[in-house]
């Protein structure tokens, strides 16, 4: 199967009110997607859509092949809510194996599943403490928890470093990109944190006004301008000859370093070679790299926006 979540043109409206009104976007299997937007962009609603928990106005949504809130889809989603919240009198294992027996699993194989979870999640030798003495931090981890227990293929994640400490966030990114590589689930990550959707993403959908602005892998949507920092001897000769060039977006120097944003990486780079063997120049440092998820994420929604 090559696509885990398949979502086509959804609308979810409240009253009047369009909460999410052109939704589209494929999430491949065994990969971690980044569903991004500002505030009220229809990210939340969305996923509630997915998991079944409301219904869309109108268009289709399909998990693992089967209608979203089926039983086929839900057999197959663990989920973390934004705030998510338990009996504070429980004890961290007895909530674990509550959700496991929730699922049809027996009491030992939901506490034995439990145990296993807490000592990969780092909170192992906490599994008496009750639920409602833990840090912000540490529920948080539950949370991830409890949405792990059934083993399922898909994981869906809203928020899940909130409450997390520098040291916490970076452990459950790492943690994020270890489902995927080393236990092939598919994990969809709704964050307002773009540097973190960008160490662990391997495609995303943009979200705003509860239209999707554009979808796809990182790599794809940065291509469309790209970066080169170049250092060489005689940089005001570069400057001149590349400046007025109909592929150069931006060009700024700092002493003999370069930096350029091109929208062809192709005729760029021929260009600028062509010009360093003409005109004699000394090369001393040459890269490039494509934009950050920061800058695809402001040129689309800016762009939508005007």
């Amino acid at each position: 199967m090559d696509t885990a979540i398949e979502v086509s043109h959804v609308s979810k409206y409240y009253g009047e009110f369009p909460a999410v009104r052109d939704v589209s976007f494929k999430v491949p299997y065994r990969s971690c997607f980044g569903l991004l937007g500002p505030n009220g962009a229809g990210k939340t609603t969305t996923i509630k859509m997915i998991l079944g928990l409301i219904k869309p106005n109108s268009g289709k949504i399909f998990v693992m092949g089967y209608p979203a809130g089926s039983i086929g889809a839900k057999k197959h989603i663990g989920y973390l809510p934004e705030k998510f919240t338990f009996n504070e009198k429980w004890t961290v294992l007895d909530m674990l194996t509550y959700v496991g027996i929730l699922y049809g699993m027996s009491r030992r194989e939901a506490e034995k599943r439990g145990l296993e979870l807490l000592e990969w999640i780092g909170l192992g030798g906490w599994e008496y403490e009750k639920f409602g003495s833990l840090s912000a931090g540490m529920k948080q981890r539950v949370g991830i928890a409890q949405a792990l227990v059934t083993d399922p293929d898909i994981l869906i994640l809203d928020e899940p470093t909130t409450n997390l400490d520098v040291t916490g966030r970076v452990e459950i990114l790492r943690k994020i990109r270890e489902l995927v590589d080393k236990q092939g689930k598919t994990v969809l990550l709704s964050t307002h944190i773009l540097a973190e959707a960008e160490k662990v993403a391997d495609h995303v959908a943009i979200v705003n006004k509860g239209v999707t602005i554009v979808s796809g892998s990182l790599k794809e949507l940065s291509k469309t301008k790209t970066i080169y920092r170049i250092e060489v001897d005689k940089p005001e000769i570069l400057v001149n000859r590349l400046k007025n060039k109909d592929f150069i977006e931006e060009i700024e120097t700092t002493g003999k370093v370069i930096t350029v944003k091109v929208s062809d990486q192709e005729k760029f780079e021929k260009e600028v070679l062509s010009i360093i063997l003409n005109e004699n120049i000394r090369l001393y440092y040459f890269s490039h790299k494509g934009e950050t998820l920061e800058e695809i994420f402001t040129r689309f929604v800016v762009a939508e926006e005007k």
